[in-house]
Formats: C-alpha cells, structure tokens, sequence
C-alpha cells in the first residue's frame, strides 16, 4: 500500500507540474498578442471650408507592417472642388498625382528597392473649392481599387477610412 500512496503522489505532482506548464504558455499566448500582420488602415482627414477657399487634407497611414508602394484612387466631388496639388509626407519617398475630373490617382513608393515600415503621413492633398459651391458635406472617399504590396509583389489588406468636406 505504501507504493501506490507514493505512485499517486507522483501522479499528483507530474499532473500539477503539466497543468502549470499549459497555464503558463495559455498566459503568454494571451498577453503577448495576436502575432498575426496588422491589417493597414488609411485616412484621409476631414476640413471646414468656405467656397472659394483651399483646404489641406491629410492623407495617413497605419499598421503598416512592409510596404514598398501602392496605387490609391480617391473620389471627390468635382462639381464643388478642384484638385490642386499632393505634398508628399513621411511614408513614402514619392508621391506622383494625376487627376481625372473627380478620380484622383496616387501612385506611391520607395525609390529603393526595399519596404518601409513608416507609419504617418503619406501625403497632403490640397483642393480648392469652387465659388459656385453650396453649403453641405462632401465626402473624399477611397476607391475599392486602391492597393498597396510589398517589394515581393504580395497584396496587402487595407482598410479604409474617408474623409469630409464640409462647406458653410
């Protein structure tokens, strides 16, 4: 009987020892984090404006997790506002603009031939609003066309967030 009495403590202590060690790795999978990428999220800002007037919009980037460029098409109303200019930011080392009477093409990327894995601005977009202009809300909005991808060519997944002009 006094064998079984210490084969039952091992077996209590092996079974104490295994339930710390799941425990303990079922903790540090929870508190360290979901390993998996960031999904990318981009911004465009929103501006109050009279007619007449040019508003500044910023145009961001988050959970960027390596990036060499990317393609951004951006609606706006074109009856109200007038595509001026693109300042580039922080993100990338170029920032090319074309506009087509309401799509405004954005083509995005590293002069090098590596990622980056800067988060910010990636540019200033600067409309001027029209004098004819009525009061209201516009929304400047992400085509579900625009893309970013890596040096190696794969898609990344992009969320979008539109931004508003607001005319008074």
């Amino acid at each position: 009987m006094g064998k079984r009495k210490v084969k039952k403590q091992h077996l209590y202590i092996c079974l104490s020892v295994l339930l710390a060690v799941v425990l303990a790795v079922g903790a540090i999978l929870i508190f360290s984090g979901n390993n998996e990428p960031k999904n990318i999220s981009i911004s465009i800002g929103d501006a109050t404006a009279l007619a007449g007037d040019t508003v500044k919009l910023p145009f961001s980037m988050d959970g960027n997790s390596a990036v060499w460029g990317g393609q951004v098409i951006i609606k706006y109303n074109e009856k109200v506002l007038e595509f001026i200019s693109c300042a580039n930011g922080n993100v990338f080392d170029e920032c090319e603009a074309n506009d087509n009477d309401g799509t405004l093409n954005l083509i995005v990327n590293q002069t090098e031939l590596e990622n980056t894995d800067e988060n910010g601005l990636i540019a200033t977009l600067n409309f001027k609003v029209k004098t004819i202009a009525d009061d209201g809300k516009y929304k400047i909005s992400f085509d579900k066309e625009t893309n970013f991808s890596n040096i190696e060519g794969e898609l990344k997944e992009v969320s979008f967030d539109n931004g508003t002009v607001t005319i008074k």
